[in-house]
């Protein structure tokens, strides 16, 4: 009963070692794919940023081409690390958080824009709506 014993405690014990080093010649690979998906979701975030400052521009120079009163009401998204959106004279910036550093995604129109965005993320609905002289650019 002895030896039975002992055979069966080795063997387990060499599965534990086995497992241990397959783990730890694993560890680096893992740490590489945590990387390369934190570097994805930053990426994505800063397109989705870029996609939404597309569309206000699209709607804005729609609403101002056909001039006071018109109106669209545009879904955008706003990515999760928005620090601030600001309209400046005829430019739209928004500010984001990338790799530890802020950064701006600017667009520029031929006319002047004002308005404000909420800095929270996720979908809102946002009004852009012809002025005199430009776009006003709210969200509801």
């Amino acid at each position: 009963m002895c030896e039975g014993s002992e055979k069966s405690g080795q063997a387990a014990m060499e599965y534990l070692i086995v497992a241990g080093i397959a783990l730890f010649l694993l560890t680096p690979i893992i740490l590489m794919g945590q990387n390369a998906i934190d570097g994805l979701r930053k990426d994505s975030s800063t397109l989705i940023a870029r996609q939404t400052l597309n569309m206000l521009e699209e709607a804005s120079e729609l609403d101002y081409a056909q001039g006071h009163p018109a109106r669209v009401t545009v879904s955008a998204q706003l990515p999760g690390n928005i620090n601030e959106t600001r309209f400046v004279e005829n430019m739209i910036i928004m500010t984001l958080n990338v790799y530890g550093r802020t950064g701006d995604i600017t667009t520029i129109l031929d006319f002047n824009v004002t308005g404000s965005v909420p800095n929270t993320p996720g979908i809102h609905k946002i009004t852009v709506k012809a002025i005199d002289n430009g776009v006003n650019i709210t969200a509801d």
